[in-house]
């Protein structure tokens, strides 16, 4: 009897183990609390004051994702990238593009994650983001709506220090319930570019 009991205390042991281990996240993007638009708005802002920007780009809705490199490639508008013009903005983005030069990149130039965060840390070193929210962000309000690129979205409004006026939050609620940035619009921005909404150049 007493084998007998040991036995069933080992295995709920290893049962309970294997539903922690389970329950435990498996990749970084697990991590991320994603489970209404007020929370996403929060990780996003968490994971940018942490000057995670790889991190960053796993938050961005897939579409705004793809828009940010192809909308570039397309219209060699590179406004989604730095905040800057001219002459500044060309060396800003060969500098992006010489640092994934074969035998110097760190990582592939396919990873976009990492092309983003390359991006966004220059950027950050010339005061150049295309949304500095490096601030404290206040959110105000949340307003859901019925539908937008096929699914359920939501707008919220917040406030950014140092930004005058206020900033909208798009999200859009992806196939398994979680919510992804698709657009930060900033005061008097461009609606038709995601995922960073910056005024027309």
């Amino acid at each position: 009897m007493t084998k007998l009991l040991a036995t069933l205390v080992a295995l709920c042991f290893v049962v309970s183990c294997s539903v922690a281990q389970g329950d435990k996240a498996r990749t970084q993007y697990e991590t991320f609390d994603l489970s209404t638009p007020e929370a996403a708005v929060t990780t996003f802002v968490d994971t940018f004051h942490a000057r995670d920007y790889a991190g960053l780009f796993l938050i961005f809705h897939p579409l705004a994702q793809q828009n940010w490199i192809r909308y570039a490639a397309v219209t060699f508008d590179y406004s989604g990238w730095f905040n800057a013009d001219g002459d500044t903005l060309q060396a800003l983005v060969s500098q992006v593009f010489d640092a994934f030069d074969e035998g110097v990149a760190e990582h592939d130039v396919s990873l976009t994650t990492y092309r983003f965060d390359a991006a966004m840390i220059l950027a950050e070193e010339n005061n150049v983001l295309p949304v500095d929210l490096r601030g404290v962000v206040k959110q105000l309000n949340t307003e859901m709506l019925d539908n937008m690129e096929g699914t359920a979205a939501a707008r919220i409004t917040v406030e950014v220090e140092e930004i005058e006026g206020e900033v909208v939050f798009v999200l859009l609620q992806s196939p398994s319930g979680r919510w992804r940035v698709y657009q930060v619009l900033l005061p008097n921005g461009d609606e038709t570019k995601y995922p960073w909404g910056v005024s027309s150049k």
